[in-house]
């Protein structure tokens, strides 16, 4: 469409497109076509105040794409009966301004009256540079970073006590809390994480507080290896309720995955032999599992296999005595961190407001 800003000005063409991907929230975008001077290329920009639409700075002549990376990660979480990661916050977001508008309805109020920053959000990540977080380490991540000294009680409330050298305590600031807590602050698009824990720092502005509240939120990212728990999502998840205890602020978690990851060594899987009892009747069970001289060589650098080298049948055998994978988290280490999450959600049920939200077919 075609569209004049005044009576006597130029008619300028401008596009505009409602998408419904989410299936929860209508997005309208809404772009001007801008020719370059330069190469003569006419591109979207977005005319929307304070938003960014998808196809900004893109070519006008340009494929649509059917479906692009975050389409895929969104109709794989759909596909498993639950709620893609990264359209929690923009959920949150659509239920404070409904909370909004029916106290602006209720009170006859203006609508001016709502704050333009009624929701701003932080996703919280591992801060492996400061921690030098080395996730093969498995002893040391299991252990508590020992930010509380003590449960002391006041007026019989369980209250944390921070642990501090100086003989007066005073509150450090957010950003303290982030580096005490080995987390930083990541500002990416979604679908780009590497991890199946994801985080968030909440700000919301409500009636009831206009002045603002935050919430810390830890959730499981379904398309992400099947929403398991491995070393660097159980560190996420204790850090991040860490974070909630030492701030005291609520935690919320929202539940869709499928427990502790149970992994599978992909470098040696398509490479093992069996040294069967009897070739000739396999029910008679196996002697032990090998690898071949050439075989051996080609992974004897990963440091991915214990073996011992042994002659057997005439040729020079490595008999597998131990897997341990090239890549972290694959075996019973991932069970270790889930006891410690388990262990830092009961300590967290005594401190702060928990809430727990299993979430499965959109719903609670």
């Amino acid at each position: 469409m075609t569209i004049r800003l005044t009576p006597d000005s130029e008619r300028i063409p401008f596009r505009v497109f409602l998408t419904y991907e989410s299936g929860y929230y209508l997005d309208i975008s809404l772009y001007r076509e801008v020719t370059n001077q330069t190469t003569g290329q006419t591109i979207f920009q977005s005319y929307t105040i304070g938003k960014t639409g998808p196809l900004d700075g893109r070519a006008l002549y340009d494929p649509y794409v059917t479906k692009d990376h975050l389409q895929y990660k969104r109709f794989t979480a759909q596909s498993n009966s639950t709620t893609y990661v990264y359209d929690f916050p923009e959920m949150f977001r659509q239920a404070l301004l409904l909370l909004w508008k029916q106290y602006v309805e209720r009170n006859k109020l203006k609508e001016n009256l709502i704050p333009k920053d009624v929701f701003v959000y932080e996703e919280l990540i591992l801060d492996t540079n400061n921690q030098g977080i080395n996730l093969k380490q498995y002893s040391f991540l299991f252990q508590p970073t020992h930010f509380f000294s003590k449960i002391v009680n006041l007026n019989d409330t369980a209250v944390l006590s921070p642990a501090t050298n100086s003989s007066t305590s005073k509150s450090s600031p957010s950003s303290d809390y982030l580096k005490q807590c080995g987390l930083a602050i990541r500002t990416r698009s979604p679908a780009e994480n590497d991890c199946g824990i994801v985080a968030w720092r909440f700000h919301m502005k409500t009636p009831e507080c206009p002045s603002g509240r935050q919430i810390i939120v830890i959730a499981n990212d379904i398309t992400y290896k099947i929403g398991s728990f491995g070393i660097e999502e159980d560190l996420l998840f204790q850090r991040a309720s860490e974070l909630a205890r030492l701030e005291r602020v609520p935690r919320i978690y929202i539940s869709a995955n499928s427990g502790a990851r149970i992994g599978l060594a992909e470098e040696l899987k398509f490479l093992y032999r069996i040294a069967w009892n009897d070739p000739n009747d396999i029910d008679k069970g196996i002697r032990y599992l090998y690898l071949t001289s050439d075989d051996y060589a080609r992974v004897s650098h990963l440091n991915c296999v214990r073996t011992e080298m042994i002659n057997d049948e005439g040729e020079t055998r490595y008999k597998i005595i131990d897997i341990i994978g090239k890549e972290s988290s694959l075996g019973v280490e991932n069970l270790r961190g889930s006891g410690m999450i388990a262990g830092e959600t009961s300590y967290a049920y005594n401190v702060i407001v928990s809430i727990h939200l299993i979430f499965i077919n959109g719903t609670q």
